[in-house]
């Protein structure tokens, strides 16, 4: 169904097409919504399509060593991953941060606040509650310079680009940090493994050292391969044909203007289903959004990848987050080339909403929350 040609109806107050929010058959839910559902059906069309999608939900990583501890692992990590498999998914996406002292750094730290055996056994005990949750799992390692700068933007070594001894160096640590997480994925039974996140400077000029580092990973990790690319990289990126699915952080701009305009909204994701699309055709692989989040902010359709707390005079919006989360689906769930998505995200602890404001990425308890649950398990 082409998301343009759809029939529109009005729902909270926005025009949207009859077909969003289709699968709306109730399911048993802990949780409430801000929305009244209407039943809407359109069983000759709706984009429901067979089990084989990947449903999955981002489990984000808590560490903060000035005080106890709920993140991977812990008691609160399993009540996480019991709350997602309650929504309908079947695959979690565990993200352990790796850093650099800066954009400019040669080096990969292998952790983040706690030492490195110990974030090690969290991840592992994460990955094993998924799992015993009857869950697969997509392990995607993060990397934050401590300078606070973009991993798109890392420069290795000296210059605006960095130097050609930096990226050398730089390669042979991540490789490392790599590897070795190949192997405790392999270990533990990962299915899926993301070998670098938005790496946007280096995935087309240094697309060659990627497809080596894929071929040297595949030889001690048998699972899936994927590549996380930020949403205006993925087109650049030089290594697909070396991995078994294209993926894509989807933080597209879904409204030019920034109004919450149900038309433009549709047409922007008619744009990126179709750019999506020849991508796969073109590199012979389906595509998987690797992450895909809306913050439930008023006004936040334009740069919905600016982080929450850089948001001055916020308002929250729950509506259209859902909205948005609703078209996506839409526009994609149907598509053959289209293999799936891990929804951007919930937290190690579903109780610590010290990590986010509340017009944040967080769909828990949220209308968001209700609009994935029946696309989830819509089909099934």
């Amino acid at each position: 169904m082409n998301v343009r040609g759809a029939v529109l109806i009005r729902w909270a107050g926005l025009l949207i097409p009859a077909g969003i929010l289709s699968c709306l058959a109730p399911h048993p839910s802990h949780y409430t919504s801000g929305i009244e559902f209407a039943p809407y059906s359109t069983p000759s069309d709706r984009p429901c399509p067979a089990g084989d999608k990947i449903r999955g939900v981002t489990i984000g990583i808590i560490e903060d060593n000035r005080g106890p501890v709920s993140g991977y692992g812990s008691p609160q990590c399993r009540w996480a991953v019991e709350e997602i498999g309650e929504l309908g998914a079947e695959w979690a996406a565990i993200t352990p941060y790796a850093t650099m002292m800066s954009c400019q750094d040669t080096q990969i730290i292998p952790y983040f606040e706690f030492p490195q055996e110990r974030t090690e056994a969290m991840v592992v005990e994460a990955i094993r509650q998924a799992r015993e949750a009857g869950l697969k799992v997509m392990l995607a390692p993060h990397l934050y310079p401590w300078d606070w700068c973009w991993r798109g933007e890392l420069r290795p070594g000296s210059g605006e680009a960095g130097s050609a001894e930096g990226w050398d160096e730089w390669f042979r640590s991540y490789r490392g940090y790599m590897l070795h997480l190949a192997r405790m994925a392999a270990d533990e039974g990962v299915e899926m493994l993301s070998i670098g996140v938005e790496f946007k400077s280096a995935s087309n000029r240094f697309g060659w050292r990627f497809a080596a580092m894929a071929q040297d990973l595949r030889a001690v990790y048998p699972g899936l391969l994927t590549y996380s690319a930020n949403w205006d990289e993925a087109e650049d990126v030089a290594f697909w044909e070396e991995l078994d699915y294209i993926g894509v952080n989807a933080f597209y701009p879904m409204s030019e203007s920034g109004r919450e305009d149900p038309m433009e909204i549709l047409a922007a994701a008619d744009r990126i289903a179709e750019d999506l699309h020849y991508l796969s055709q073109v590199h012979g692989r389906p595509v998987i959004l690797t992450e895909v989040g809306f913050k439930a902010l008023e006004g936040a359709l334009r740069e919905p990848w600016i982080w929450p707390e850089y948001v001055l005079s916020p308002q929250v919006d729950d509506e259209v987050q859902a909205l948005l989360f609703d078209v996506t689906f839409l526009a994609l769930w149907d598509k053959e080339w289209f293999a799936g998505l891990f929804v951007w995200r919930y937290m190690a602890d579903p109780s610590d909403y010290s990590q986010e404001p509340p017009y944040g990425y967080l769909p828990r308890l949220k209308p968001a929350e209700k609009v994935i649950e029946n696309w989830f398990r819509c089909g099934l």
